[in-house]
């Protein structure tokens, strides 16, 4: 799969990510900051947008953090991610362990953006990491 010009993906691009295997997450509507949000404004951006996609696209499990800010979340809004999400992705550069909050998981970033950087990050971490993240992913089967 090859994007189009247009950096946006429409529907039918999703759905094609998502028959080749592909999870699709969210990540608010509008890249706002949740942090500063009202209880009303953070349940449009983390649910009543993510139910409009889901009627597109079907259940979406998964949320990433905008601006990292998973560590400074207000009650209501890590209620509403628990509640309505089964892990979250932040920020932070690192491992994932079997361990680790499940709404509070580090990723690998690829530097270039490139196919060949992505496959390098891929395979230097795929023996290192494989207890850890065959640990996450049993929790979600």
């Amino acid at each position: 799969w090859t994007p189009k010009k247009n950096i946006y993906l429409n529907k039918n691009d999703i759905i094609d990510l998502i028959k080749m295997g592909h999870e699709i997450g969210f990540h608010t509507q509008t890249h706002t900051p949740i942090t500063g949000l009202n209880e009303t404004d953070a349940k449009l951006e983390l649910i009543t947008n993510k139910k409009k996609l889901e009627k597109k696209i079907g259940k979406i499990r998964y949320f990433s953090y905008p601006f990292g800010e998973e560590m400074s979340l207000g009650d209501f809004q890590d209620s509403i991610i628990n509640e309505e999400y089964d892990c979250a992705v932040t920020t932070i550069e690192g491992f994932v362990s079997h361990s680790d909050d499940l709404y509070k998981l580090k990723r690998l970033s690829v530097v270039d953006g490139s196919i060949s950087s992505f496959a390098a990050t891929i395979e230097g971490v795929r023996g290192i990491a494989a207890n850890s993240y065959q640990g996450v992913s049993k929790r979600f089967i």
